[in-house]
């Protein structure tokens, strides 16, 4: 109760009009709660582009209208960093940020999801199928985080499609690369 402000109620019981009382109550937790999870994706050295793309404390709307299960998952896996990328694994072994870099290519940038998605020279064929032209020419993160933004469940399929077909590409081409060293 002290963290909600509410800490005095206990003083005068009597005085409560309980049903006030739980709307507040509510609110007010809500509220810590919504505070909270703010602080803590500021504080997280993970989701640095989630942070962009999910701007309020509300369930996303492709996850109640995009029926397909698969596209769904794999559209959330990407959205929160479940994924392979080396701007992940690299996070989680303790690689300095700018060596997490693309060893399918040769841009010499870090592997995250901008790269991925709009950038990498091995998706090409996948990027021009899925991926509307806007988003992959004069690319920057603004366009990447309206394409992340979107709302168009067509849009949001083509974004999972590209990164399914796009993972098994690179898993495959990686699982190639380690039987040769």
């Amino acid at each position: 109760m002290q963290s909600s402000g509410l800490n005095e109620i206990w003083l005068y019981p009597s005085s409560v009009r309980i049903d006030y009382f739980v709307s507040v109550l509510r609110s007010r937790l809500r509220d810590i709660y919504i505070s909270n999870w703010k602080t803590g994706l500021d504080l997280s050295s993970a989701l640095d582009v989630f942070r962009e793309i999910k701007l309020n404390f509300e369930q996303s709307s492709y996850l109640r209208s995009m029926k397909n299960t698969k596209y769904r998952n794999t559209l959330a896996k990407f959205r929160l960093s479940s994924h392979k990328l080396n701007i992940e694994v690299g996070r989680h072994n303790n690689i300095p940020r700018n060596e997490r870099k693309c060893t399918l290519c040769n841009l010499n940038d870090i592997e995250d999801e901008f790269h991925f998605l709009l950038k990498c020279p091995l998706f090409t064929i996948f990027r021009r199928q899925y991926i509307p032209k806007y988003f992959y020419t004069n690319r920057n993160m603004f366009k990447y985080i309206t394409l992340m933004q979107s709302e168009n469940i067509s849009t949001l399929k083509n974004i999972a499609l590209f990164c399914d077909k796009s993972f098994k590409l690179r898993d495959t081409l990686l699982s190639m690369y380690m039987l040769n060293i």
